[in-house]
């Protein structure tokens, strides 16, 4: 916000010169004058010293309600308690009042003028100490300061008629009136802590105060201690200055009057701009006390509830009933918990109804903020409609969803009819034949590949994939991938060097994902690493950072420097590595990348073209940060994804555990029931057929099969309806059932695997030997 105002003090500086050369320089000459004033001018000038003082005191009084400041409290007391004993100085030379001094004008005259100034010093230098020590606001009780004020004036002005008077003049001493130093050293005081204090140079009335704080400090020890008698020509002068630094101060409480109107001025226009600024945005924002009840509230309330803000001014919010929110209490109990007893920002998303019934969802962020006293706070509340976000991502999970099942599906029927065909199952084929086939399958291949790694990337994106840490065996994991790759570093000529420590404990760490991690960058570096290279694997602790680190290194093609900035982004390869090996969709490292930092981890690389590449990963010793999500990552095809997963087995020549057994295959996909149909029976069993879990129950409970194949979603009654109306019957309670499914929700996953005789396979990352062999594994 524009600030327009600004107090100048080098000004000032001047001013405080001017008058400390002017003070000194009178006081000398005034000194050597033999003139003599009379009661009256005294009695007038006191009289009008007085008055001024009264109105000081009222002001700073004033201003102190106003602004709750400290030192404007006992200014505005001692400027009070001034008055009185100005007065009474006034009146002492007035006969009509002889019978309240009977000391006479002679003994009274010097000590009311010594009191009324020691009493202005010692609350003018208490307050500076305030201004310097304490600039909030501080809890002070003024019935105190009023207290302590009235016992002084009234001690003083008792003094003057029953306690005796010292000797005022000593004419043999170079200073006549000794005692004037004392006041001159308390203003001193009050001028250097005003100084010292930054209030001065921002505030116009501390600027004119200090110039009455230098006058009185001029006063008392250049032209009061030098009066001989009374009402001499230093006499005299030092009445008059000490109300002319009455005026200054008066001067002061108006001028910053004037400065306080122009800056109230300024602050209404901002505030008008900034409110106008807050209605016009598209945020709700509001501002509620304590108890949350609303104190202010936007424009934007009104558009995004409905509601009138009338009818929302006053009332409470924040608790689930002005919006008749759906939210359960606990979320509101944690709200009011977070915010009003821990004092910190809560943040969340919250479903409420607009007046008009209709539901929206909205990113809360409710931050208490204190006006300054301990006991006195607001919170502030701001509210962005995400609900037309919330739709988006929805139609993009069910896009996800939907990619996951019909993408999926015809990819597998031609995974399996080609392999159907390289194993002979429709007849010999010949060697052109196998290897246009070969060519179908790898490219059919690839596609799982991408359509895995897009749906894993939606999936990072969206923020729905899950981090399920378990105690794991880091090295083993990291063996048992270098095994997989084992084939192609042997076929390639590496020589690949493993370093695990060995005293690494287990770590909590999600199994698939990491085994992901370690799959990418060890099949990079195998790949991208040409003929006879030399690959390292390193895993240690490194206890100084509490972390484990992981190192994965090459001795190939390697980065180029203009494009490693990119190398972490969606869909990128790097020019060399388009050359070097065509096969690739550029989402690996991404993925790697999110993975790693997901779970609490870091991933950088070094790398110089044509000499290699080194991937640096570090885990916390504690593992990897759980994540609830609904959706698992997709694991590379043909690597085990799960640990109740089945995996492939060796072909063994032997006679076929299946042969003679009854199999029924519940699968709403014509294709891939008859490609199963087919492939079990060329194992020798007898496969029945359903096109949904309706006639897949009524098969099975009339011809009692030995095993059931049960796609997961199919119309009329789905895999897990179908199944669980099966387990009610008396046979169906133990036939064992394994699932073909292409879902990848967590919620539905964890339903399967928690089924008595339940297994389950992903078909996009199983061949049809695969589910052989998990029919073998069950009947054999």
């Amino acid at each position: 916000m524009e600030q327009r105002h600004v107090t100048t003090y080098a000004p000032h500086i001047v001013r405080l010169m001017l008058v400390g050369g002017n003070l000194a320089l009178w006081a000398a000459a005034l000194c050597q004058v033999g003139w003599l004033g009379t009661k009256e001018i005294h009695g007038m000038v006191e009289l009008a010293a007085a008055f001024t003082a009264l109105s000081v005191g009222i002001m700073a009084l004033i201003r102190y309600y106003a602004q709750a400041s400290v030192p404007l409290l006992l200014i505005g007391c001692g400027f009070l308690a001034v008055f009185f004993l100005d007065l009474a100085n006034a009146l002492i030379v007035n006969p009509s009042f002889n019978t309240f001094f009977t000391r006479g004008t002679n003994a009274l005259l010097p000590w009311s003028w010594f009191a009324s100034r020691i009493v202005l010093g010692a609350l003018l230098l208490v307050a500076m100490v305030y201004l310097v020590k304490h600039r909030t606001v501080t809890r002070v009780r003024p019935i105190v300061w009023y207290f302590v004020t009235i016992v002084l004036t009234v001690f003083v002005l008792s003094y003057y008629t029953l306690l005796p008077i010292p000797r005022a003049y000593y004419p043999d001493f170079f200073i006549f009136r000794p005692w004037e130093l004392l006041p001159g050293v308390l203003f001193v005081g009050a001028f250097v802590l005003l100084m010292r204090s930054d209030a001065w140079k921002a505030d116009r009335f501390y600027q004119w105060l200090s110039v009455a704080l230098l006058v009185n400090v001029g006063v008392q020890f250049f032209l009061m201690p030098f009066s001989s008698v009374l009402f001499d020509a230093p006499f005299i002068a030092a009445k008059v200055a000490k109300l002319l630094s009455y005026v200054f101060v008066l001067t002061g409480f108006l001028s910053s009057i004037t400065e306080l109107y122009e800056k109230t001025k300024i602050q209404a226009d901002d505030l008008r701009k900034f409110k106008l600024a807050l209605d016009q945005t598209s945020d709700q924002v509001m501002i509620t006390d304590i108890d949350g009840k609303v104190l202010y509230a936007n424009q934007g309330v009104a558009r995004l509830t409905g509601y009138d803000l009338s009818e929302v001014l006053q009332h409470t919010v924040w608790n689930g009933e002005l919006w008749e929110s759906p939210m359960d209490r606990a979320f509101y109990t944690n709200l009011w918990k977070t915010i009003k007893k821990k004092k910190q920002t809560f943040t969340g998303e919250v479903t409420n109804k607009r007046k008009d019934g209709t539901e929206y969802i909205t990113a809360l962020t409710i931050s208490p903020v204190s006006s300054g006293g301990d006991d006195e706070q607001y919170f502030i509340g701001i509210e962005r409609d995400i609900t037309e976000e919330k739709q988006i991502d929805k139609a993009k999970t069910e896009f996800v969803s939907l990619a996951s099942h019909q993408l999926r599906t015809p990819l597998s029927s031609i995974n399996w009819y080609t392999e159907m065909l390289l194993d002979g199952d429709a007849g010999k084929i010949n060697k052109e034949q196998r290897e246009f086939l070969t060519e179908v399958k790898e490219g059919s291949r690839r596609m799982v590949d991408l359509v895995n790694s897009l749906l894993n990337v939606s999936r990072l994106e969206l923020g729905t994939f899950m981090i399920e840490p378990e105690a794991t065996d880091i090295v083993a994991l990291a063996e048992s991938v270098v095994d997989e790759q084992r084939p192609r570093i042997t076929e390639k000529g590496h020589t690949f060097t493993t370093k695990f420590a060995k005293r690494i404990p287990a770590m909590n760490v999600d199994t698939k994902l990491l085994r992901m991690v370690f799959q990418n960058l060890v099949s990079n570096a195998v790949k991208y690493t040409p003929n006879n290279g030399q690959l390292t694997f390193e895993i240690k602790k490194d206890t100084k950072n509490k972390r484990v680190a992981i190192t994965i290194a090459d001795n190939g093609i390697g980065i180029p420097t203009e494009q490693q900035k990119q190398i972490f982004g969606k869909l990128f390869r790097a020019d060399n590595a388009v050359a070097s090996e065509t096969d690739g969709n550029g989402l690996g490292l991404y993925i790697v990348k999110s993975v790693i930092e997901e779970s609490g981890g870091t991933i950088r690389f070094e790398s110089e073209e044509g000499k290699g590449t080194s991937f640096f990963i570090t885990l916390p010793e504690k593992g990897m940060i759980h994540r609830a999500g609904s959706k698992m990552l997709d694991a590379t095809p043909g690597y085990e994804t799960k640990a109740k997963q089945i995996t492939k087995k060796k072909k063994v020549v032997a006679p076929s555990p299946l042969k003679g057994r009854t199999i029924l295959v519940i699968e709403d996909e014509p294709t891939q029931r008859t490609t199963l149909r087919r492939r079990l029976s060329k194992e020798g069993a007898k496969v029945l057929k359903a096109k949904d879990g309706a006639e897949g129950l009524t098969l099975a409970l009339a011809k009692h099969p030995e095993l059931i194949f049960l796609d997961i979603v199919m119309p009329n009654m789905n895999g897990l309806e179908m199944e669980e109306v099966l387990r009610k019957d008396v046979w169906g309670k133990e036939v064992p059932v394994i699932a073909l499914t292409n879902i990848d929700d967590t919620t539905k996953i964890k339903q399967l695997e928690n089924r008595k005789s339940f297994k389950y396979l992903l078909k996009s990352n199983v061949a049809l030997d695969d589910i052989v062999a998990a029919a073998k594994d069950v009947l054999g």
